[in-house]
């Protein structure tokens, strides 16, 4: 029996060596960890589905990652073990972990999912401390980045019995004082648990997804959305925290305007009215959406979604931007331009003006008109301003972001009607939601006071 026990756990360290050891060419490295099934307490759900989701999010980023499920004590040790050595040198390493966390004695430890800890005494035998998920990325070259989202209230706590007379078991995680090029996110501030929901992931990782890919967004605006996301999402019950000591300049997770997968391309269909034909005729192109965020001179960054279009029948290309108005001259909430590259020889002459936008559901739906004044700034280049009043401001993103097709009627200069019809496809959902959550955390983002730098 004993044997067999032996060649099980040798064999679990051999798989996750494995796993990592293909990681340790690169200069991006993570390291993710969802522990749901715990041995002794109630399982939790939102810890596995977290794990698996983030560590897909940061293999877009182009960061090489293990993913462990479920690790006992055994495994928890044995990936930090290994992964120290796939770290070392590394330009960024991360470590995510969800599931039970508690502070003992002002030391911060991590539960792995065969934990007891019917007494005190087990806290140091039977977890992973902080200290020791530090360990492993000390050797780091550049920035290394722990993310904690250790939650709802802990079952084991309750259950331990004091060792000797004193006893000091606090809620939640300890405060940490970082070392140089260090950032360590907890999903709830020194002394406070997060809160539990009754969806697929906690509040910290929801937030974590949405604005981890997002690029050029510079490492402490993330965390500030990421914590104006979670303070919404729980109605001020839960505020995450950052113990950071970072280099000067600044740093980005995701540099590139562009995610490391190939972008997909979504369907455009132009529609052109023709004199004595019943129906217009259609003509298929395609766009490829993304999102890049546009710094201003105080160091603020914000999203900008931009669909690049072609009609290859036509030779004719176009860019759509959104982006959030920033000149108060303009009584507008957002701006859209629509800017042409006509080709000799276009047969309608060019154009001569974008009159509205519609987003609807369906290609073959009527759409709701944007709230919106259009103007023309060249024969090339259009603007279109949503309206900036409160009802009309909730209305045009309510429409930008849950409809998936965008109408664009346009003219010719030749008199010709015609009618761009754009459909978001996967990569348009992520990156307008990606844009519309952002700008919905700015706010609360900009006066976000609960950093430690």
């Amino acid at each position: 029996m004993m044997r067999s026990a032996m060649v099980l756990v040798v064999g679990i360290c051999v798989l996750i060596f494995s796993a990592l050891s293909s990681l340790a060419s690169s200069g991006r490295v993570a390291l993710v960890i969802g522990n749901s099934a715990y041995s002794q307490v109630e399982k939790i759900r939102n810890p596995g589905n977290d794990a698996t989701a983030i560590g897909a999010a940061l293999r877009r980023m182009g960061f090489e990652v293990t993913v462990v499920h479920d690790a006992t004590k055994v495994e928890f040790d044995s990936a930090l073990s290994t992964f120290s050595d796939v770290a070392a040198g590394a330009d960024i390493a991360v470590v995510f972990y969800a599931g039970h966390g508690m502070e003992l004695n002002g030391s911060n430890y991590l539960i792995p999912t065969d934990a007891t800890l019917s007494t005190e005494a087990q806290a140091t035998p039977e977890t992973v401390t902080l200290d020791n998920v530090l360990d492993a990325v000390r050797s780091v070259k550049g920035l290394r980045i722990v993310l904690l989202d250790v939650y709802r209230k802990n079952p084991f706590v309750l259950n331990m019995k004091p060792n000797g007379a004193s006893r000091s078991i606090g809620r939640g995680l300890a405060g940490i004082e970082p070392t140089p090029n260090l950032l360590v996110s907890y999903s709830a501030e020194a002394g406070a648990t997060a809160n539990g929901v009754d969806s697929d992931h906690s509040p910290y990782t929801e937030g974590l997804l949405k604005f981890l890919e997002m690029p050029r967004l510079e490492v402490n605006f993330l965390f500030r959305r990421v914590s104006a996301y979670v303070r919404n999402k729980t109605d001020g019950q839960q505020t995450p925290f950052e113990y950071s000591s970072l280099p000067e300049e600044p740093v980005y997770l995701s540099p590139s305007s562009a995610t490391n997968l190939p972008a997909t391309k979504a369907q455009i269909v132009l529609y052109e009215e023709r004199v004595g034909m019943p129906e217009p005729t259609a003509l298929a192109g395609s766009v490829t959406w993304s999102i890049d965020m546009r710094t201003d001179a105080k160091g603020h960054s914000d999203p900008v979604v931009r669909g690049h279009m072609e009609i290859p029948q036509r030779n004719l290309t176009a860019v759509l931007t959104l982006e959030r108005n920033t000149d108060l001259s303009i009584a507008a909430s957002h701006l859209f331009e629509l800017s042409f590259q006509i080709a000799a020889g276009f047969e309608g002459g060019g154009i001569n003006s974008w009159t509205s936008m519609s987003m609807k559901t369906t290609e073959g739906t009527r759409g709701d008109m944007l709230i919106a004044v259009a103007g023309k700034v060249t024969d090339t280049l259009y603007m279109l301003a949503l309206n900036g009043l409160p009802d009309a401001r909730a209305k045009n993103i309510e429409l930008l972001g849950k409809r998936r097709w965008i109408d664009l009627p346009i003219f010719y200069q030749n008199g010709t009607r015609a009618l761009l019809t754009l459909e978001k496809g996967e990569d348009g959902e992520r990156v307008f939601n990606q844009a519309i959550q952002a700008w919905a955390s700015d706010d609360l983002a900009r006066t976000d006071g609960g950093n430690a730098q």
